[in-house]
């Protein structure tokens, strides 16, 4: 089999597998000594780019890491072109800190987030050489774990899933650590393993409870309601990690995200998060301020986000908003930004200050067109209410508008999406009529009904109804189609994401079959296979129909016996009320005692008196200025043009330009270093670089050319570069100032290269075409020493050079880029 460090130059994206990410935690195995840890993989069942937006995951990764004999490793699924490398040369699925192979695990941890990842789930577990099963699995196999919101109906993946946790990851790792350690010291077998998981709160170990037909659907054979969700009171007491990583590439959510409040005070009748998130808590404000601070510090971060459900039901919201600039003045050219907020929360100070950053655009969630059916979901908004944040925003001078609904509504008529129609135009209307050009983005998505919801009864509608409505706003809208961006979710995949959702185990055997066709990525436009489903669907002896169609709110359903934070009682009246169109109250409107419809309730922090909490604002600011002596501060008076020389070997050799120019610009914030942005509307930091070499070439001296506060030494500079640990194969080796010498660019004299060519002897006279009486070049052997003269064309001479030793660059890992020599 392939060495994994010789298997890393065929994979796609090969950076992500380095595990060298800024804050990364990797311990150190001996071999022979993997006793020595609990070893835990948490796994994101998609590609990195969006698994590491996954801040759950990252909580998680340092609480384990934290406990001294634990060691927790992450994983992500490749893209398609490296899964059949996996494949190709029979490499099992492995870690990223420490390589290990995900079989060798103790326990493997899935995030399930998305029901239309369980194809990627059953990929992950084939990848790694895994049984998919797990009656198959034999002692040696690991655990296999899940969380997350989709384990609110864990039925469909009852085969494939050895046990999974209902609630807070926080409260329920450390009690499965215990166990799995207990066990793995006595050499318990694994069924006892499972039964002593199963015997803890919130735990569900389903092969222990065989699926019994009740109605039109299996359910596990154990009484409703016996398995509840377990939370963590506060969040407070588990305060954020500072050292968050800082993943490679660009990733869905590139930036710091501050968790400033868990849960939602809303009701949405539609709206799982609120039942599988809940109760609603919020941090304190000092924990947020700090957050922000030190994260950006510690991260090298140059944009941050507030990160919960409903930002505007924060109740310290204006108090954030106000020390928010003092912060952002410790480093410059941050960018700010905000989740979705109801219109009735906008306001001008909460506008002005996203706006010190960069103007966007604002998010209005209207979900439907008319208030008849925002009652039917009790969506708390209303159209008086856009409108009001529509002129906010346009008086703000914003940009854009993005705005989001949700077709094939229970009880949804055409009127509602004429109401749609009307609301998109009277939008236009306003920016026309006060003369400024804003773009606004609308987003429709098919209605599907998900467990836990008062609307988990509802049927799906058609989707060719659904193609129906979304042509006729299309052709309503045409005329003033060039003020708007219109986005369409195709109905198909609410067809089997509704299946996977409300199924039992007879959708887990569809799940398996479609997996079996090479059906992957379903949550993906481009990679979802909607034929695929439907020929299976209808080449069963299943009847899948009966998990689309309205269920009778008597049927037993698959999920009752899990208690996550309604009632089921609570949850039949809600439904009621949505077909009846009456709203409910929101959590922060109403009194717990006269509702009881949850197991947790809703704990309220009494408002601090005014003068309480102007005290704790100034002692924040003084907070926020004491750390300006170890923080870039304001804004220097002036500026060097200073030059950092760097090595990248090792791992490094597989960061892109773009990779690279980034983590260099985050060890830079990260070191505190006051450097120079571009001005205009997104300031960027002023930083050049030699020309790019190709992925898998080393450097032994790179070159970046920034402006940094005139008050810096050069040897102050480079201390702080090197302060932190870096890891092995990045160094900085020597900054120097260089005010009065041309740009980088044009400053170049001479650049060298090693290169191995294989047979290069007679390949030689490929290379003179392209010299210069300026240049040298010798050999001996396979080694090929270059000095490009860069006064005239010398990136396109080398760029010749190169293509004719090695046309497909297949070869770059044999290429180097040993020094460069400047005209001044």
């Amino acid at each position: 089999m392939i060495n994994i460090d010789e298997f890393i130059f065929k994979l796609e994206n090969p950076q992500v597998y380095t595990g060298r990410e800024i804050n990364v935690a990797r311990k150190e195995i001996s071999p022979g000594r993997m006793d020595d840890f609990i070893h835990v993989c948490l796994v994101f069942p998609d590609k990195y780019e969006i698994g590491m937006s996954h801040y759950g995951l990252i909580i998680l990764y340092h609480l384990l890491n934290n406990m001294k004999h634990v060691n927790a490793e992450r994983c992500f699924l490749p893209g398609k072109p490296s899964i059949q490398a996996f494949k190709q040369y029979s490499v099992p699925l492995f870690s990223l800190e420490n390589k290990i192979p995900l079989k060798n695990f103790d326990i493997i941890g899935f995030s399930l987030l998305a029901e239309m990842n369980y194809t990627n789930v059953l990929q992950v577990l084939d990848l790694a050489g895994i049984p998919l099963r797990t009656r198959e699995r034999r002692e040696t196999f690991p655990i296999i774990a899940a969380g997350g919101i989709s384990t609110v109906n864990p039925e469909p993946l009852r085969e494939f899933i050895d046990v999974f946790g209902i609630g807070d990851g926080e409260a329920l790792f450390p009690d499965i650590i215990e166990v799995v350690s207990e066990a793995k010291e006595k050499k318990l077998s694994r069924n006892d393993v499972l039964k002593r998981l199963d015997a803890i709160e919130s735990l569900y170990v389903p092969f222990l409870y065989p699926p019994v037909k009740r109605g039109r659907f299996y359910v596990p054979d154990l009484e409703s309601g016996k398995i509840k969700k377990r939370v963590i009171k506060t969040i407070e007491d588990f305060p954020e990690h500072d050292r968050v990583i800082v993943p490679l590439v660009n990733v869905v959510f590139n930036r710091l995200n501050v968790e400033i409040a868990r849960g939602c005070p809303q009701n949405c009748r539609f709206c799982q998060a609120k039942s599988y998130y809940a109760p609603y808590r919020s941090r304190p404000l000092e924990q947020n301020i700090r957050q922000i601070a030190h994260g950006l510090r510690e991260t090298g971060f140059g944009a941050f986000s507030l990160s919960t459900l409903s930002t505007g039901d924060y109740p310290d919201l204006q108090e954030l908003l106000e020390l928010i600039p003092d912060v952002i003045a410790l480093a410059p050219g941050v960018k700010f930004s905000l989740s979705s907020l109801r219109p009735s929360t906008l306001s001008h100070q909460l506008l002005s200050t996203i706006a010190l950053f960069k103007r966007t655009g604002i998010t209005i969630v209207p979900e439907a067109g008319t208030q008849r059916l925002r009652n039917v979901i009790n969506k708390n908004v209303t159209d008086e209410e856009i409108f009001q944040a529509v002129e906010l925003t346009l008086r703000n001078k914003w940009q854009k508008i993005k705005i989001y609904f949700m077709l094939g509504l229970p009880n949804e008529t055409m009127e509602d999406i004429d109401g749609i129609v009307r609301l998109i135009r009277k939008m236009v209307e306003m920016s026309r009529g006060a003369r400024q050009k804003i773009k606004i983005h609308a987003s429709f998505s098919p209605f599907v009904p998900k467990p836990q919801t008062p609307l988990q009864w509802a049927p799906r509608e058609n989707f060719d109804n659904i193609l129906e409505k979304a042509r006729h706003i299309k052709e309503q809208l045409r005329p003033i189609k060039r003020f708007l961006d219109l986005d369409f979710h195709i109905p198909y995949n609410s067809v089997v994401e509704t299946l996977l959702a409300r199924g039992d185990y007879r959708v887990g055997e569809l799940l398996l079959a479609a997996f079996q066709k090479g059906e992957i990525f379903s949550a993906w436009d481009q990679d979802f296979n909607f034929p695929v489903w439907e020929g299976l669907m209808h080449g069963s002896d299943h009847d899948y129909d009966v998990f689309l169609q309205e269920i009778p709110m008597d049927e037993p359903l698959p999920w009752d016996f899990l208690e996550v934070n309604f009632r089921k009682e609570y949850l039949q009246e809600e439904y009621c009320k949505a077909l009846a169109g009456e709203p409910t109250p929101t959590c922060g409107e109403m009194a717990c005692n006269d509702c009881k419809g949850c197991i947790y309730g809703m704990k309220r922090r009494e408002p601090l008196a005014a003068e309480v909490l102007n005290q704790k604002i100034r002692e924040l600011k003084q907070e926020i200025a004491a750390l300006q002596g170890k923080s870039p501060g304001p804004e220097p008076a002036a500026y060097n043009k200073i030059r950092i020389f760097y090595e990248k070997t090792g791992d490094f050799i597989f960061f892109s330009q773009l990779s690279m120019m980034q983590y260099i610009e985050r060890l830079i914030r990260r070191a505190g270093i006051a450097f120079k942005c571009s001005k205009g509307f997104t300031p960027r930091i002023k930083i050049s670089s030699l020309p790019a070499l190709p992925v898998f070439a080393a450097g032994l001296e790179e070159v970046v050319e920034l402006f940094v506060d005139v008050s810096l030494k050069e040897n102050e500079i480079l201390d702080l570069l090197n302060k932190s640990a870096l890891p092995e194969g990045f160094k900085f080796k020597n900054v120097i100032v260089c005010n009065d010498v041309p740009p980088l660019s044009r400053d170049i004299h001479l650049i060298g290269y090693e290169i191995i060519v294989k047979e290069l002897p007679q390949r030689i006279h490929e290379i003179s075409q392209y010299l210069e009486d300026t240049d040298f070049a010798s050999y001996s052997g396979d080694r090929l020493i270059l000095k490009i003269d860069y006064s005239n064309r010398g990136q396109e001479r080398f760029t010749s050079i190169y293509r004719a030793i090695d046309p497909e660059k297949k070869n770059t890992r044999y290429l180097t880029r040993t020094h460069v020599r400047f005209k001044s």
